[in-house]
This record gives C-alpha cells, sequence and structure tokens, in this order.
C-alpha cells in the first residue's frame, strides 16, 4: 500500500500503479480495472489522494471473475417536480419540497446524477442516515436533489424522515449512462 501526500510527494512511478495515480479522490470502476488487468479480479480498489490500495483475488474454481454478472441496478428513476405546488413526485409517492425565489426552476427535462461526495449540509440532520447524500441535477448551474428546511436553487425535500425512503429508490436506479440515475421534469 501506498501512503501520498499529495502536497509533500510525486505521483508514485508507473510501474508501481500504473494508470491509476489521480489527486483527485475518486473510485475506480471493476470494468475498468479488469480492463487493464484482465487475469486478476479485484476485492478492494479504495484510491483517493492520501492513499493508494489494491488487493488482488484468483478467480474462481470456474476461472471466472468472484464479481456478480447479474445488474443489482433498477431501471431509470422518473421524477416530476411541480414549481407551483412544491411537490416532488416518484411513481406514487409524493415529497414536500422547498426552493428559493430568486433561484427559480423553468420547466424541461433535467438529467439526475449519481451522487458524487458526501455534503456537509446534510449533517444538521444526525438521525438521517443518508441526509449527506445529494443527486447532482444536471443543469446550467449547481444544484441538488436533497433533504433539508432550506434551498438555494436546489430541489429540496422538506420531509427529512422520508429522505431515506426517496435515497433507497434513487440509489439503485440507472439510466443507462454509467452518469445518471434518471431524470426529473419540471412542469408549472
Amino acid at each position: 500500500m501506498y501512503t501520498l501526500d499529495p502536497i509533500r510527494d510525486p505521483p508514485p512511478p508507473a510501474s508501481h500503479i500504473p494508470h491509476l495515480y489521480n489527486p483527485m479522490p475518486y473510485r475506480i470502476t471493476i470494468p475498468y480495472l479488469m480492463n487493464i488487468y484482465p487475469l486478476l479480479s479485484f476485492k478492494t480498489i479504495a484510491l483517493t489522494s492520501y492513499e493508494v490500495e489494491l488487493r488482488n483475488i484468483t478467480l474462481g474454481d470456474n476461472g471466472e471473475s468472484r464479481f456478480s454478472k447479474t445488474n443489482p441496478h433498477t431501471k431509470s428513476a422518473k421524477l416530476t417536480y411541480s414549481i407551483s405546488k412544491k411537490i416532488l413526485t416518484i411513481g406514487r409517492k409524493r415529497y414536500t419540497t422547498v426552493d428559493y425565489p430568486n433561484a427559480m426552476w423553468t420547466k424541461g427535462i433535467y438529467d439526475i446524477e449519481i451522487p458524487d461526495y458526501p455534503h456537509a449540509g446534510g449533517n444538521a440532520y444526525p438521525n438521517n442516515k443518508h441526509a449527506t447524500t445529494w443527486f447532482r441535477i444536471y443543469h446550467p448551474e449547481d444544484r441538488y436533489l436533497h433533504t433539508g428546511e432550506r434551498s438555494l436553487g436546489c430541489i429540496t425535500v422538506t420531509e427529512n424522515n422520508r429522505w431515506d425512503e426517496l435515497y433507497t429508490l434513487l440509489i439503485a436506479a440507472r439510466k443507462g449512462d454509467d452518469k445518471n440515475i434518471g431524470t426529473v421534469k419540471v412542469i408549472e
């Protein structure tokens, strides 16, 4: 395992960690690694600006990867957000929201991205397991779908006790483009 200080340490030699050093925190996907190392299967991959760790394991008895070949994700999430009613809908579930009068939404369809990183704004809700998980909405401005009591232009679900329910629906959804979980249709 390499421990890196991004200020003092240069990237490790490519011969030690080929194609894997990046000073920004992120995780590399299994398919990407399988393209680089096709004969190995990876159990743990953790890459941050402070450490790089790879642990390899052998292939299964049949010579194939031990990773599941089935997709655990559900189909694309389709949400609707009513500007006038301040209601977010997914299927038959409705959530009360708040927005910011100085940053109103315009009607249209926007992609909702896979969560990017834990957002400190969710720390105000310690009883909510996933309050720091926010879903970025692809919009010309930086906007998110998250739980909370106030908004600076995001779609903010005010029913904090129901955020984990909505999170569970969204986190498993995938649009099929390796970036988004679905879409939100903004209506009047």
